[in-house]
Order: C-alpha cells, then structure tokens, then sequence
C-alpha cells in the first residue's frame, strides 16, 4: 500500500548554471539523476515513484535544477515525449533537455527574468504516450495533478500551454476548493504547435509564448505585476 508524502522543509539551492541542450551530456545527465532526491525536489519525485507504482507505467521524474517545492510557476505542458524518455533521453523533465521545445523555453525564460528556481515542469498527463494514437489517462492525470499542487505552497501562475491542457487545468481546480495560481494560457513550444505558413500569425504564436513567461515574471513581482 503506497501513502502520501509529507513535503519536508528544505532550504532553496543555488541557482544552478543551466544550459540549453546539456542533457546530451552524459556526464551532467547522471549527475542530475543522482540528485533527483535533493531535498527541495524530493517530494515531488516521491511522488513520480507512487505514481509508478500504483498504475504499473513509467512517467520521468523531475530534474533537480528547478525550483521544487519552492517553484512559483508551475510549467504545464501535455505528456512526456521522447526526450524525456529514460532510454532514449534524459528520463527527466527539464528545460535542459535535448529538444528545440525545451530548448526554446530556456531561451524564453531567461529573457523574461524567471530562473529555473522559479519554475516546476509537469504534464496533465504525466506518463509516457506508447503511441501517437493512445488516448490519454486525463481522469488519472488529473489526479496526479491534484497531488503535486499539494506539494506547491509558493505556486502564484500556472503557465498552460495548448488548450487541453487549459481545460484540463480548469477540471483540476473544481476538484478541491483553493486559493489559485493566476492562469496563463499559451502555445506548446513545440515547433508543430508554433507552425502555420502564415509568417505573421507564426510570429504572433512565438510572441505570445514569450509573453505568457513575461506576465509570469511580472506575478512574482513584490506587487504582483
């Protein structure tokens, strides 16, 4: 029988040096793992291991260099895709992943004046997709939603990116009454969801993705943007 875990005070960790691209390093990958129960993000990868446990699939766990339990901006995207994969990328969602989506979000984040420390990844449907054509587990997804916001007392914007995962978002919230993060919507960073042969409408896509991480920089601002 798997419980709950507890979050478990923890002092905030420097604000690492990150990378774009640099969990092609084999080197900083497993150091990276090795630090997945680094006490700010420990509860949170608990967490991963009683999801793994209690539905028989895989789902990454969450890498070290973000803000954990102390993050502000919870970064909501879809589900996993293949560089987060343990055999074929990182295992582990990060903005260092070896992709042009997270590739563009560090970019995107840094312009805005967010650190890494100031975010958590996480995905409305948190286990891998086997097939482009398998139907997500949203009723379980959201759940697992439920019990990572639990774990998140500093959370003031909810960066979501696609509408599903606004929907999804918006089913997440009716399931406990709280107090609520500011919602963001925005385009997925993926280049797919970016693209339409229109130059203009293109460009107003990249815009507005570079906007929503800018309202997130202005909500943790002492007055709140």
């Amino acid at each position: 029988m798997t419980t709950r875990r507890r979050i478990v005070a923890a002092g905030r960790p420097p604000t690492p040096i990150t990378i774009a691209g640099r969990m092609r390093d084999p080197v900083h990958r497993e150091s990276q793992l090795a630090h997945r129960y680094d006490p700010h993000v420990a509860p949170i990868n608990r967490l991963v291991d009683d999801l793994r446990e209690e539905s028989g699939r895989p789902l990454p766990h969450v890498a070290p260099a973000c803000g954990g339990v102390h993050a502000r901006v919870l970064v909501l995207c879809h589900d996993p895709g293949p560089p987060a994969r343990q055999m074929t990328g990182s295992g582990m969602l990060s903005l260092e992943n070896d992709d042009p989506a997270a590739e563009r979000l560090h970019a995107i984040v840094g312009r805005a004046g967010l650190t890494v420390l100031d975010l958590v990844p996480w995905n409305i449907h948190p286990w891998y997709l086997e097939r482009s054509t398998d139907p997500p587990d949203l009723d379980g997804g959201l759940a697992a939603l439920d019990r990572l916001l639990a774990l998140l007392p500093e959370l003031r914007a909810v960066v979501a990116h696609g509408r599903d995962v606004r929907n999804a978002w918006q089913d997440v919230t009716r399931l406990r009454p709280r107090s609520l993060p500011t919602l963001i919507e925005t385009y997925d960073p993926d280049r797919r969801e970016l693209w339409t042969p229109d130059a203009a409408e293109r460009a107003g896509r990249e815009a507005h993705l570079r906007e929503a991480y800018e309202r997130a920089a202005q909500l943790l601002e002492p007055d709140g943007g």
